[in-house]
């Protein structure tokens, strides 16, 4: 570390601040921070000196197989140059926004959780259990890989709009009746207490 000129804190937050402390840095060392409810500002109080860059950085595991978005607070062309390798750099304008993003990947397990029991309907229904694995995660990775490519006004439409009496618009008709799309975002707001702490929320513009 003594030689390093880039120090990732990438440690579980509640022990941070005890490994943080135990270390030694230098001002000229560029740190960047993954714990994601943990500022920049703390992490730098917690430190023998103050850093001249201390980037707040939130990656996903799904980097490991696919180059998906990382979170970057404040923006750095150099931490983007290096981690741009990986994923698709992010930039945001304040710790909030990136607190926003944070609470998001909250959804991971919430989301193989619905392939979950949609296998296992599909298993109970007779398909062969990796048979149903396989259709359905590769069903529902095509899906995103389709809204990727669309813009907001398109990702709605996509959501909303479907065949008059089709399946799709019954789906969508049932699980609405059932408040499970208002559930998501109500799951979310809790999660935001936790990950934003006591980040003021900007003013609107």
């Amino acid at each position: 570390m003594d030689q390093s000129d880039w120090i990732v804190i990438a440690v579980w937050p509640q022990a941070g601040e005890e490994v943080v402390r135990s270390l030694t840095f230098r001002p000229e060392q560029k740190i960047i921070n993954v714990m994601f409810d943990k500022t920049a500002e703390q992490v730098a109080s917690w430190m023998n000196c103050t850093p001249d860059t201390i980037i707040h950085m939130i990656p996903g595991t799904y980097l490991t197989f696919y180059p998906g978005p990382i979170v970057m607070c404040p923006s750095c062309p150099e931490a983007a140059e290096i981690f741009g390798r990986i994923g698709k750099i992010v930039n945001v304008e304040s710790r909030y926004q990136a607190a926003v993003f944070g609470t998001v990947t909250s959804l991971f397990a919430p989301l193989f959780s619905v392939m979950d029991h949609v296998i296992d309907w599909a298993a109970s229904e007779g398909v062969p259990e990796e048979t149903a694995t396989a259709y359905v995660t590769s069903m529902f990775a095509a899906v995103c890989q389709e809204a990727c490519g669309k813009n907001r006004g398109e990702v709605h439409y996509m959501a909303t709009v479907s065949t008059p009496g089709g399946i799709n618009m019954q789906a969508l008709e049932l699980l609405g009746k059932a408040g499970a799309f208002e559930a998501w975002p109500e799951v979310l707001k809790p999660i935001m207490v936790r990950t934003a702490g006591d980040i003021p929320k900007p003013s609107a513009h």
